[in-house]
């Protein structure tokens, strides 16, 4: 029998390993149900990148289209009217109508598809002859409603979701939610049939995720200087309700539980680091305590946003300001290789004295190597003269930078960005409290082996949360608003703590002063992520839901 073709629209890529709670729902569901489908996926990646096709799995290709000036031009204009930091899928949806790159592709592979997947309603299009799935991860109107603010944009641009979402939730054969209050969402507020939708919850790979015994737990702090406290993990995306759940555990929780680490770890973390204070504390006559705790001799410091894989290569995107530090012998020479967006020019400094100033050209990568007297420890910084806005996102950027690093006594070092994950304490956050910025899958796992127990005081959103069920996978006790708690069937003081806000500070006590319940949870959450969300299970529901209603659509007639 001949296996259908399956088209996957997705308005961000699929990058390897993901890095956000969507990247995760889209390669795990689309690398389950390729047991069953040919997988092709269609998105938007960064700008100023090339037409990229990948074989992501077996049976999966992900086809990345570089986004265009419009999305620049939208973001800017939603920014400085709206103060809208973030609408990305918003902007890819109005961008792609006068992408005639994306159109055309679009139709190329729709010829030989038989099923179209749009995973939010973003890029959500009806194709009459085709069997169209509309696969939420979010009751989207709800969620941006609130996220977007109050501004007369704000307002418009929440009701453009609003009839794209609804278009989506009425004009497709099937929809799939990922819980029951996301379901009753959409019928109560479009009249969409509810025999036509269906659960998808968010899930867990149990076997990459889980439990740690005493002994893992004290090496993996040890491995990440994570020392001392008990230890509260709180991990998130830049998503607005993860800000805001961030900023209660930096303004209410750490500056009243001064006994406890929080740690906070992932994108969110970017909204909070001040590099200027961090350059404050960091000169070339304190590197040595700057490595003090750590078994490293070079690290990237200050300016920097997550890694990124430009063609399976670490990239960073920079700050206007960024550098790294190196604890070394005759330093005699640093290098780097930059990209930049906008021709500028660039200024680089090692310790404080001026190596020059080099212009970049616009989109093309340039090697750059400064020679100096031999040193010992180097403080490297650069300073960017332009940068932009990125484009659908919230970020200022500077240059992207590859493979940059030092030579020492005639052997050159790269730093590997990739594995950069050194906390930071910031002068303006709780001295109790750990910034990690977004980590590598191997970290995020020794991060949950390492911590005590586990944060969610979302107080607002849609969906469900992937990190609660990470959180439950490793086996840690779990305290969470209902909010967070929402799309999973937790039931309170048996799976996890579920309460409001204000409770939390006295049920982190009351949590660590009570053991048998803390092993309750511990044995409970575990037990329920292996009986209700793990990814092949889900997909295998999804698959099964699928073939029942392309048969019951192909049996009518329409």
């Amino acid at each position: 029998m001949q296996r259908k073709k399956v088209l996957v629209l997705s308005f961000f890529p699929a990058f390897l390993p993901p890095k956000s709670g969507g990247e995760l729902r889209l390669c795990n569901i689309c690398k389950n149900l390729s047991k069953y489908y040919d997988i092709t996926i269609l998105s938007f990646t960064y700008p100023g990148e090339k037409y990229q096709k990948y074989t992501l799995f077996p049976d999966v290709t992900e086809i990345r289209i570089p986004k265009s000036k419009i999305h620049e031009v939208l973001h800017h204009a939603f920014y400085k009217y709206g103060h809208i930091a973030e609408s990305s899928g918003i902007i890819v949806s109005i961008a792609s109508h006068f992408s005639n790159n994306y159109k055309n592709i679009f139709n190329q592979l729709i010829k030989d598809s038989d099923i179209i997947i749009s995973t939010h309603p973003y890029l959500y299009k009806k194709v009459n002859d085709k069997f169209v799935i509309y696969e939420s991860y979010n009751m989207e109107y709800n969620l941006q409603k609130k996220a977007l603010g109050s501004s007369i944009i704000a307002k418009i641009l929440s009701r453009y979701v609003y009839y794209i979402e609804k278009n989506a939730c009425l004009s497709s054969d099937m929809v799939f939610a990922v819980s029951e209050e996301d379901k009753n969402d959409f019928h109560k507020v479009y009249k969409a049939p509810l025999n036509r939708i269906f659960l998808a919850p968010n899930g867990v790979d149990i076997n990459e995720i889980k439990e740690s015994t005493v002994f893992e737990k004290e090496v993996q702090r040890k491995k990440l200087n994570l020392k001392g406290n008990k230890i509260l993990l709180f991990i998130g995306s830049a998503h607005p309700p993860n800000i805001e759940a961030a900023r209660v555990i930096i303004d209410e929780l750490a500056p009243s539980l001064p006994e406890f680490t929080f740690l906070i770890v992932g994108k969110v973390s970017e909204y909070f680091i001040n590099y200027r204070n961090e350059m404050k504390e960091l000169n070339k006559n304190n590197i040595e305590n700057f490595f003090s705790n750590t078994d490293k001799t070079a690290a990237i410091t200050h300016g920097w946003y997550s890694v990124e894989y430009w063609n399976g290569i670490a990239t960073r995107w920079t700050r206007k300001a960024f550098g790294f530090a190196a604890k070394d012998t005759g330093i005699s020479r640093i290098f780097f290789k930059a990209f930049s967006l906008k021709e500028t020019r660039v200024n680089v400094k090692v310790n404080d004295v001026q190596m020059g100033r080099i212009v970049l050209k616009p989109l093309t990568w340039e090697q750059y190597e400064f020679e100096f007297v031999p040193v010992g420890n180097i403080l490297l910084n650069v300073e960017v003269e332009k940068t932009t806005r990125e484009t659908g996102g919230s970020r200022t950027l500077g240059i992207a930078i590859q493979e940059i690093g030092y030579e020492s006594r005639g052997i050159k070092k790269k730093i590997a960005m990739e594995e950069n994950c050194e906390t930071v304490i910031l002068r303006h956050i709780p001295r109790n409290v750990k910034i990690m910025c977004e980590v590598n899958d191997e970290t995020k796992k020794a991060l949950l082996k390492a911590s005590d127990a586990a944060l969610n005081p979302q107080m607002y959103g849609s969906g469900s949360n992937l990190k609660m069920l990470e959180y439950l996978a490793a086996g840690l006790p779990v305290i969470t608003t209902p909010t967070g708690a929402r799309g999973i069937d937790i039931i309170n003081n048996t799976h996890a703590i579920v309460c409001e806000v204000k409770e939390f500070k006295k049920n982190i006590l009351i949590l660590f002063k009570d053991e048998a319940i803390k092993q309750k949870l511990e044995m409970n959450g575990r037990s329920l992520v292996e009986e209700k969300y793990e990814w092949t299970k889900i997909s295998d529901n999804m698959h099964d839901d699928i073939e029942m209603c392309h048969e019951k659509k192909n049996a009518s007639g329409q």
